[in-house]
């Protein structure tokens, strides 16, 4: 080997193979390496890593210029299902780095290894913070060593399978848009409810009450108690949209204090009169069961969380990627044009041999894909996963609700506001809430018209954030995913604001209001938790993060037989809806403006993140209106 210059010791690799998830040896078959010597020397055939044990070695670049690359492959498991676990790893000069952990095999071994194996990566000296399933943009030209663990876990569902959500076959999941428990729902019950699970826990109803006493009051001395907004025709506050990234998140939970105080929750009003709007006391205002009567008549019919939290003090991109990746990699506010790298459920399940599942999208984008799918690299880039089968037409889900023949698991994403450009059905302020509760109400009907499939189905219904609208419970602390801490200095230690989830089945009991089971509240990594584990997956091991290893699962208000077969007739609440026109004249709010990007990638008919993507996507940050926007994509694309 070549004497290793300073420069050249920047590009050597650190390897750990984590093999104490695994119940079996793991031996090496084969080395392919065209660069570099390992210290200390593997040995094919002889080389094994002993169950329960960690192994570290390196690759040592021999070049400044070509670096280091290996590609290892292994082999584990019973000899009725050996997998094969392929672990690759380079530092190159003109290259990226890269790191990828393949697992090849039966169904059987796909099962035990394929989901639940996993890497942390990351370049730096001393080892950084490491990131889960890839490794950090930016590296052109590597100037660190690359620091790979590759953890080898058997999922222990495959030995010796657990019972998460009994008797349910299929689960659909909607998650909606910035609302607050209190704004949406605080009035659902203002006396005990029906059921409480688990029994032992408070037989109340953490809501505001009959008679409102949660208030805030701003710098001037202003004081303004919760109450009902006055009309049910107005269904269209708070208007205009309040804040919802990281800073005035914690000036709406901590004021007058700051987050190294207890949090007060009193800080929505002073917060929100920044916003210039001619009302802001408004953000003090709730809907109740008369404004809102189909979410709010499923959850009075089903189950409701009375405490259950976003994931994050933070805007929706954080929390959609907690929800279905159990970490945010260190983001707290919306970064438009980037897209997370990390591995999600969807993944997990395909990569464990489990293709019964579909996202299904509303908005027909110029890229003609879902949010989920754009937004989430990993989907598209799984060569396990054919997005063509997997990401679906909202029609399609419909069609399959009403013939019975949904996948097991169905994702399902609201109509943004691009469908009709306008008015959108995510129940997003300012946007009206009359076509998200239509939505809503479709959704429910389409499952429910098909009786033998509907007795086996769960349907969720959860919002991604609170999006400044207001709640009087304090967010807990929380597990960390992960050591990344965000540009912020933010460590992921504490939730965000409490939201709606509501539970409906047949196989839940009349008016259940329900809490987590353990100390830890739920949050949206108990989605990952609860899925997952439904189909045979255990994650305890990690490949979801440390967060969702642990979060509290739901599976105990689901009976193992129908309880609660009544199917309910809703009648929408339609009289105050945005005209198309009115809604047009309205600012970009946050969301529409992250959007945008994804209008930009599909007319710059580029990659993702060039420099024509990002020129369009300047002009159209710089518009002033929805109807500016779309008058400038109707130029666009004939032009």
């Amino acid at each position: 080997m070549a004497d290793q210059n300073e420069e050249t010791t920047k590009h050597n690799c650190f390897v750990t193979i984590d093999n104490t998830g695994n119940p079996y040896d793991l031996t090496l078959l084969s080395i392919n390496t065209e660069e570099g010597t390992f210290s200390p020397a593997l040995m094919p055939g002889q080389t094994t890593v002993a169950k329960n044990s960690t192994f570290q070695f390196s690759l040592n670049a021999s070049d400044f210029f070509f670096g280091a690359d290996g590609v290892l492959v292994w082999t584990t498991g019973p000899a009725a299902a050996v997998a094969t676990i392929t672990t690759t790893f380079m530092n190159e000069l003109v290259l990226q780095n890269v790191a990828s952990l393949n697992v090849s095999g039966s169904a059987d071994a796909l099962m035990a290894y394929g989901g639940v194996c996993y890497l942390e990566a990351g370049s730096g000296e001393p080892q950084p913070p490491l990131m889960r399933d890839f490794i950090p943009n930016g590296l052109l030209l590597p100037a660190y060593p690359l620091y790979v663990h590759f953890h080898i876990v058997r999922n222990a569902y495959a030995d010796q399978p657990a019972s998460f959500l009994p008797g349910i076959k299929n689960v659909v999941m909607l998650m909606l848009e910035n609302r607050g428990f209190d704004h949406l729902l605080g009035q659902l019950y203002t006396s005990p409810p029906p059921v409480v699970y688990p029994e032992n826990s408070s037989p109340d109803f953490d809501g505001l009450g009959a008679v409102p006493t949660f208030s805030n009051t701003d710098a001037v001395g202003n004081t303004v108690t919760a109450y009902p907004i006055p009309s049910a025709a107005n269904l269209h506050a708070p208007d205009p949209d309040p804040e919802e990234s990281w800073e005035n998140i914690n000036e709406q939970i901590f004021y007058p204090g700051t987050p190294d105080d207890k949090p007060t929750m009193g800080g929505f009003l002073q917060n929100y009169t920044q916003k210039d709007a001619a009302d802001p006391n408004q953000v003090m205002g709730f809907y109740t069961w008369l404004d809102l009567p189909v979410i709010s008549t499923l959850a009075a019919a089903y189950a409701v969380s009375d405490r259950w939290f976003c994931s994050v003090p933070a805007q929706t991109y954080t929390n959609r990627a907690f929800s279905l990746a159990g970490t945010a990699s260190g983001l707290v506010n919306n970064e438009y044009l980037s897209t997370f790298k990390m591995r999600t459920m969807f993944n997990v399940l395909s990569d464990s041999g489990d293709n019964d599942w579909a996202i299904y999208y509303q908005d027909k984008w110029i890229v003609d894909t879902s949010f989920t799918s754009w937004k989430f690299s990993a989907i598209e880039n799984d060569p396990m996963i054919d997005t063509s089968q997997r990401v679906q037409p909202f029609e399609n889900f419909l069609e399959a609700a009403k013939s019975g023949t949904l996948s097991a698991f169905s994702y399902l994403e609201p109509a943004w506001f691009f469908s009709i450009f306008g008015n959108g059905n995510d129940y997003h302020p300012t946007a009206n809430l009359a076509p998200g509760e239509a939505m809503l109400n479709k959704i429910y009907e389409a499952l429910t018209s098909n009786a033998a499939a509907w007795a086996d189905t769960l349907f969720i219904i959860t919002f991604d954030e609170h999006g400044g609208t207001m709640d009087h419970v304090a967010p807990p602390h929380a597990r960390r995913p992960d050591n990344i801490v965000s540009p912020e200095g933010f460590d992921f230690s504490r939730l965000g604001v409490r939201v709606p989830t509501l539970m409906i089945s047949p196989r839940i009991p009349h008016g259940m209001v329900f809490r987590s089971p353990e100390k830890t509240d739920f949050d949206h990594t108990s989605f990952i938790k609860t899925i997952l584990g439904w189909r045979g997956i255990d994650i305890s091991g990690g490949a979801m993060g440390k967060r969702a290893a642990v979060a509290p699962d739901f599976s105990g208000i689901i009976s193992d037989q129908l309880v609660n077969a009544a199917v309910q007739k809703i009648t929408p609440n339609t009289a105050a809806e945005h005209t198309t026109a009115a809604y047009l004249q309205l600012p970009l709010n946050d969301l529409q403006k992250g959007m945008a990007s994804m209008l930009a990638h599909g007319i710059s008919n580029t990659k993702k993140g060039s420099d024509e993507h990002l020129r369009i996507w300047e002009e159209m940050k710089a518009l002033g209106s929805l109807q500016e926007l779309q008058d400038y994509i109707e130029n666009k694309k004939t032009n």
